[in-house]
């Protein structure tokens, strides 16, 4: 049996208890990659008994929570499709680099997401975009998201470029949420 069968027959594992201190090597050692954010997250949902313990169940209900469904590269154009997201051929190709997949080809939906907001390519129509601001995990007030709509340009096709917005929203959500 090699480490990978153990990990994820871990992960499926529902019974037991861990330290809860030890919880980022754990789920390093699983092949869980978190970022201190989504780390934090999963330890402000854990319930930890009087031990120091966390229930597995919960931990790894936690990580779903935090990390989304597992996702199949395999069906990457009609998931993105589906968010709203417009890809070509050649841009899922380029953003298929920078996805920590598994040796199974899949990887949590958040992981995807993170990709997303950090490429540089892809449309959005401007019709769905409620939709892709949602699966993209972002929030705007109805103030930011009609400045952001004031300074993005939009194609005749009604589209944009997805890096250009999520820039243009990290600007103007500085502005509103550092301004008193």
């Amino acid at each position: 049996m090699n480490q990978e069968m153990v990990m994820e027959a871990l992960q499926n594992f529902k019974g037991g208890k861990m330290n809860a201190s030890n919880l980022d090597v754990v789920l390093k050692n699983m092949g869980i990659k978190f970022t201190n954010e989504e780390l934090n997250e999963i330890l402000k949902q854990l319930p930890v008994n009087a031990d120091g313990k966390v229930q597995m169940s919960n931990l790894m209900d936690s990580i779903q929570a935090v990390k989304g469904e597992k996702i199949d590269v395999q069906n990457l154009d009609k998931l993105l499709g589906n968010m709203g997201v417009e890809l070509t051929d050649k841009e899922i190709k380029e953003l298929m680099k920078y996805l920590p997949t598994d040796s199974k080809g899949t990887m949590y939906q958040s992981d995807l997401l993170n990709a997303l907001k950090h490429f540089k390519g892809g449309k959005v129509d401007v019709h769905n975009l409620d939709n892709v601001l949602k699966n993209l995990g972002v929030k705007l007030t109805d103030e930011e998201l009609q400045e952001v709509l004031r300074f993005m340009p939009i194609d005749a096709y009604g589209k944009m470029d997805i890096s250009k917005l999520l820039k243009e929203i990290k600007a103007i959500q500085g502005i509103y949420r550092n301004t008193p």
